[in-house]
């Protein structure tokens, strides 16, 4: 699956994993970790932590949350709730 999801082959993949060959191509390694839901730099190194992937939506409405007052922010996570509850 992760070999079709980068446009890699799965022998590719494989000496990767067995270490045969050092990296993916740069290209390879960021698509791999949007797949995989991790942190590229850390897919890349080893180094860090293996933080869960955020897209940049998410990104963009933990900003926009961070930016509310406390009474706003109150506010759109009951409508979260009711929207959850809905579903």
């Amino acid at each position: 699956m992760l070999a079709a999801a980068i446009g890699a082959t799965p022998q590719a993949i494989s000496q990767v994993l067995s270490g045969s060959t050092r990296a993916l191509t740069a290209e390879n390694s960021a698509r791999a970790a949007r797949f995989l839901q991790v942190d590229a730099h850390w897919l890349a190194t080893g180094e860090g932590a293996p933080q869960p992937f955020l897209s940049d939506e998410a990104v963009d409405l933990a900003k926009r949350y961070e930016a509310l007052a406390p009474e706003q922010r109150e506010k759109w996570q009951k409508t979260l709730r009711k929207l959850e509850q809905s579903s």
